[in-house]
Formats: structure tokens, C-alpha cells, sequence
């Protein structure tokens, strides 16, 4: 998954019953969910957007994906969902605007981080300087938490420069 997905990223962890529980706290209706994978072109997904988002081929079946989907059936709200740090709705808009400014309010909802993050893990291949860089914003944001690498890394594992150099041992 590190060579396909993020060779030099990170991955965060949570529980299933964590995720559900946060998405079981909003208004909109939440569907949570282990993505179905068909073996045969026949068995794939059929003309509704449902099993469009539902499924995948059986070449990915190793990535075991769990998928969470927010409906909101207010074909109106955007910007004026009125919704509170509490997620409750207001009649009338907020005189306030709590969210960052770069996400639009009707794609926000907030869930708390620190009870749904159970671990940060770094790529085998990550930088030393990135296991520093995330323990300390895990730190300033009050996480009890402390990223850890990738049990994957060993002296035999090919190094970031190497993976730059020669791209194809990622495949």
C-alpha cells in the first residue's frame, strides 16, 4: 500500500466503531461501509451512482477500504446550512463563520479528531525530518498521540533516494 498509495506519506488510524460513532453524531444521514469488490466485468456495478461508489474491481480487494458517506438531502444548502461548532442547526445564519475559510460550509462537518485518530504511522521510506514534523503538530493540536514508522523499514528496504531514482521498485 506505501509503494501505491504513498511511498512517502502517512497513514492515519482509527477504529471502525470510532468512525461510526463521529458519523453517528451528525444531523445528515451517514452510511458507513466496507467497499464491495466484483470478480466478473458482469458483477460490477450497474447504472445507479449507489454501487458506483460502493464498489471496485477485485484487483483491489487487498486494500480492504472502508468508505463513509454524508447525505444531505437540503438540495438548498450551501453556504447558509447554519450549522453551529455543535453541529446544530439556526434558523437564521450564524453571525459568525468558524470554519476555514478554503472548505465551503456545506461540505464541513466537524467531528472530534482526537477521539477518531488511534495512531499516525510514516512511510518506511519517510524522512526523519517528517516523523519530527508530525510529532510536534500532533503535540501543538493536543493529540495524545505520537506517529510512529512503519514496522516495514529495514536496513533492506531501498531508501528514498533510491525509490526516486529507480520508481519501478515501487511497483
Amino acid at each position: 500500500m506505501w509503494g501505491t498509495y504513498g511511498h512517502d506519506g502517512v497513514a492515519v488510524c482509527t477504529r471502525y466503531e470510532l468512525l461510526y460513532d463521529a458519523l453517528n453524531g451528525l444531523h445528515d444521514d451517514a452510511h458507513l461501509g466496507r467497499v464491495q469488490v466484483w470478480h466478473e466485468p458482469s458483477d460490477g456495478p450497474d447504472s445507479t451512482g449507489w454501487e458506483f461508489i460502493t464498489t471496485k474491481e477485485l484487483k483491489y480487494a487487498p486494500e480492504r477500504e472502508v468508505r463513509a458517506i454524508i447525505t444531505s438531502y437540503d438540495p438548498l444548502g450551501s453556504g447558509d446550512r447554519h450549522v453551529d461548532l455543535n453541529n446544530d442547526p439556526h434558523p437564521r445564519p450564524l453571525t459568525y463563520h468558524p470554519r476555514n475559510p478554503w472548505v465551503p460550509d456545506s461540505k464541513r462537518r466537524r467531528v472530534d479528531l482526537k477521539k477518531l485518530i488511534t495512531g499516525v504511522v510514516i512511510s518506511p521510506v519517510g524522512q526523519n525530518d517528517a516523523v519530527q514534523e508530525i510529532e510536534l503538530w500532533l503535540q501543538n493540536k493536543g493529540f495524545p498521540i505520537s506517529p510512529k514508522r512503519s514496522e516495514l523499514m529495514s536496513p533492506n528496504a531501498p531508501t528514498l533516494a533510491e525509490l526516486q531514482e529507480y520508481p519501478a521498485l515501487l511497483q
